[in-house]
């Protein structure tokens, strides 16, 4: 467990995010999330930028926590119910989905 990348595969979402996180960290995630919002699949409040580094973050330590135990389901339920929070049209949606 040693790349974000590698630990969201399968989803849309996780795998479009992952890729911006690969390349260019918060500037091209900041540009994928502007995108997504100009298009209305992705939703949050303040700047892409801001965003951009709070999900870095998150995932950053998530998977740390997740390191030790040897187990990528921490860090993909962590990085699902992250997402879920960009995809949900409003916070209401988020907790309906939990």
């Amino acid at each position: 467990m040693g790349c974000l990348c590698r630990l969201a595969p399968g989803s849309r979402v996780l795998g479009v995010v992952a890729g911006a996180v690969e390349v260019d960290h918060d500037h091209r995630l900041g540009r994928v999330l502007e995108r997504g919002a100009a298009e209305g699949t992705l939703h949050y409040e303040g700047l892409a930028r801001d965003e951009a580094q709070l999900i870095i973050g998150a995932l950053e330590g998530a998977m740390l926590v997740a390191r030790p135990y040897g187990d990528a389901k921490r860090f993909q339920g962590a990085a699902q119910r992250l997402f879920a929070t960009l995809t949900a049209g409003s916070h209401d949606e988020v907790h309906a989905a939990q």
